[in-house]
């Protein structure tokens, strides 16, 4: 059963058994050390986080075409490089964390699919609730645009 725990609570919980896992990237993992009361890590590569670069529309447009094409090579760099970082650190975070002891299973990608099918249905429901059926549309049609590409 999920159990919200206060970050400033995890480690005790996991050393104590009030929890026993909890859910953070590898670099996450890290900050406090998770790999003295964790043994275990599931990579189930629900959730892929993003950079964004941000600015107001207002402001792109009032710039000279030279700037905003500047601008908008810094946010193709900016998500290049961050790409890549994320993919380094991630590799040295895992080596760090199996060296210490852990052990990192990847899932399959039967094993993906099968907690996708086990968890969706609940998830669009709550989502279906929340959110407007043309925005959920739209929204799981990007989704499986994405998925194609993979």
């Amino acid at each position: 059963s999920p159990t919200p725990i206060p970050w400033s609570d995890l480690y005790t919980s996991l050393q104590t058994g009030v929890v026993d896992g909890q859910e953070n990237s590898l670099s996450t993992f890290r900050i406090p050390r998770l790999e003295e009361v964790q043994s275990h890590i599931v990579l189930d590569g629900h959730v892929y986080s993003v950079l964004m670069l941000a600015q107001s529309e207002r402001w792109l447009d009032s710039l000279p075409d030279d700037l905003r094409a500047i601008v908008e090579e810094a946010g193709v760099n900016l998500q290049t490089s961050n790409r890549a970082i994320s993919v380094e650190l991630e590799d040295i975070d895992r080596e760090f964390l199996e060296q210490a002891g852990v052990t990192i299973t990847d899932l399959t990608v039967a094993e993906k699919q099968q907690f996708q099918r086990m968890t969706q249905g609940p998830v669009l429901e709550l989502l279906q609730e929340s959110i407007d059926a043309e925005t959920l549309d739209s929204f799981l049609a990007a989704v499986d645009a994405a998925e194609a590409k993979l």
